[in-house]
């Protein structure tokens, strides 16, 4: 192993014991609950367990102290860099989120100003909650969005109509 990987949310998150959601094909999110007391401990009595084996081989072995030391660091230097990597790839899933919101938002600034309605404009602020997540600040703004684009589209049809009945 050249320790030169490429991290990606797929391939990090297959990792860990989490359920991958799709939202769309080019990112997946994973859904992991907070961790609980239980889950720490769990995660330490793991540790503890596999640091006991090592212990066990080493010594079997005939590991000198030094040996044991040099293996222990670079145990601890890759679990840094899983960690690390794990704390990056959310960050990128949440810089995602972030940049969908935006996209969202902008097409409801674009709507409303077709639409001649401020109101939904005004309203993105109050989709931003506080305490609630991203995910739901996205879901919130795909949903004042849907409903601009049904009320375009409804008036485009209104406005269809009346042009073709003027034509008559």
């Amino acid at each position: 192993d050249d320790g030169n990987h490429q991290a990606t949310p797929e391939a990090e998150f297959h990792e860990a014991p989490s359920e991958i959601v799709n939202e769309d094909p080019e990112v997946c999110t994973p859904v992991v609950h907070e961790l609980s007391i239980h889950s720490q401990s769990q995660m330490a009595e793991e540790l503890q367990k596999v640091m006991d084996a090592l212990n066990g081989l080493w010594t079997e072995i005939g590991f000198e102290s030094q040996e044991k030391e040099n293996a222990l660091d670079e145990l601890f230097a890759e679990l840094n860099r899983v960690l690390t990597t794990k704390v990056s790839c959310t960050q990128e899933i949440k810089a995602s989120l972030n940049g969908k919101i935006r996209l969202v938002n902008a097409r409801i600034k674009t709507l409303s100003a077709e639409l001649g309605e401020s109101e939904a404009h005004s309203s993105l602020h109050d989709l931003a909650e506080p305490g609630i997540s991203i995910r739901q600040h996205l879901a919130n703004s795909k949903g004042v969005q849907d409903e601009l684009e049904a009320r375009k589209l409804e008036r485009g049809k209104i406005l269809a109509a009346k042009s073709e009945e003027l034509s008559r």
